[in-house]
Formats: C-alpha cells, structure tokens, sequence
C-alpha cells in the first residue's frame, strides 16, 4: 500500500475503534471492501464507462441504450440513478458514489448528513473528505448490522467478510458466499476477499504482536552478541 492509503486505513481503523468497533475481523473486512471500492482513497463514481463495462456493470441495460451511454457520465448517472431513492431525474449523476464506500442516492446523502451533523445533500463532495467518510463508512455498516441484529463485534474469520459485502452490496447477511461470488458482475467479490485476507495482518493486534516479535527477536540477536 502506499503511504496515503495506510494512512487512510488507520483513520478507518481509529474511526471504528472510536465508535466502539474492536473485532479485528470485522476491522479487516470493512478494510477489504473498502480497498475492492475505492483503494482506500475517498472519491466519486468516475461512470466515464465504455458500452461493453457498462453492460457488465448493469447488465439490465441493453447494449444499444449503453452506446448511447458511453462516455457521458452525468447522462449514465442520471438514467441509472435517477427518480430513485429521493433522486430527482436529472440528480442521479449529483448523488452519485462517493467516500469510501461509494455512498449514493439523495436521501442516504440526508440521512448519513444527519447522523455525522453535516449538510450531505447540499455538499456531496463532502463525502470525500477523509474523516467525514470514514464516519459514514461507519454508520453504514452500523445501520446494516442493527438492521439485521448484528452484532459487529461478534464475527469471527470466516463469517465476517461475507456478511460486510453484503451489507455494501445490499443484500441479506445470510447471502451465502458462493451466491455472492456467482451474482457479482464485476469481479468484486473475489478482489474484496482477498484484500480482506491481507488486512487480516494489519489491523493494530496483529501489528502489535508482529512488533512485539521483532523486537524479541532483536533483543534476542543483541543477547548472542552480548554474550560472544
């Protein structure tokens, strides 16, 4: 990872610890889908799409539609999202994905607004300052687990990927990983599971006791030496 991006992964961290989230397998799977979304760099949904991505992004979209499409963002981002979710039709593209986690639609700009005490709908882009997405990182999976009666310190390694990607990808936690894997369009899921992998030696424990290794190990060289 570069150095924006871990730096970016310890406010995520510190962020959740804030709030009360201390499992580190639940730490590292937020961590994971963060990375597949957005490597781990708050921004906005580019939507500056070919007709072929396009059609594999939404594939409910003809091809014929999708060439029109191509390469216009504010129109693909007005037609995919737009009269839905508090959007009006011509607001999709200006409640597009932003943050972290690619928040998107009008009224989740008002609520996650209200929860962190920010006026979301009347500047979005506000989403994408680091501490302000980390915060609606949060809440959002807040929401998804009391939602479902999760409790996010109570996963364990091999539920809690799952059930985070579900929550990001609006389905049901109990969606299981194989249904995850064959309804993803994108390749997502695979990438997401194996950035969660990776996380799973990164989170403060795990650096904690890798630091607490190495400097045994040191004493232990310096020990040898000593003695010689």
């Amino acid at each position: 990872m570069t150095t924006t991006q871990k730096n970016n992964a310890d406010i995520i961290i510190n962020t959740l610890k804030n709030y009360g989230i201390n499992n580190e397998f639940t730490i590292s799977a937020i961590l994971g889908v963060v990375m597949k979304e957005t490597q781990l760099i708050p921004k906005s949904e580019n939507l500056s799409y070919s007709a072929k991505r396009i059609t594999e992004v939404w594939p409910r979209i003809p091809l014929e539609k999708a060439k029109q499409l191509e390469k216009n963002p504010v129109a693909l981002g007005n037609f995919v999202y737009g009269g839905r979710f508090g959007n009006g039709m011509n607001e999709g593209y200006l409640y597009r994905g932003r943050g972290f986690n690619q928040l998107t639609f009008k009224d989740n700009y008002k609520t996650y607004g209200l929860l962190i005490n920010e006026n979301l709908v009347n500047n979005p882009d506000k989403a994408n300052e680091i501490q302000t997405a980390a915060k609606i990182l949060y809440w959002y999976m807040k929401r998804n687990a009391d939602r479902y009666n999760i409790n996010l310190n109570n996963l364990d390694v091999n539920n809690a990927y799952n059930i985070i990607y579900s929550f990001n990808a609006g389905k049901s936690p109990n969606t299981s990983g194989i249904v995850l894997q064959n309804t993803d369009t994108t390749g997502g899921y695979l990438l997401g599971k194996n950035y969660y992998s990776g996380f799973l030696n990164y989170t403060p424990e795990k650096k904690k006791n890798n630091l607490g290794l190495i400097i045994l190990a040191v004493g232990l060289i310096a020990l040898i030496f000593y003695k010689k």
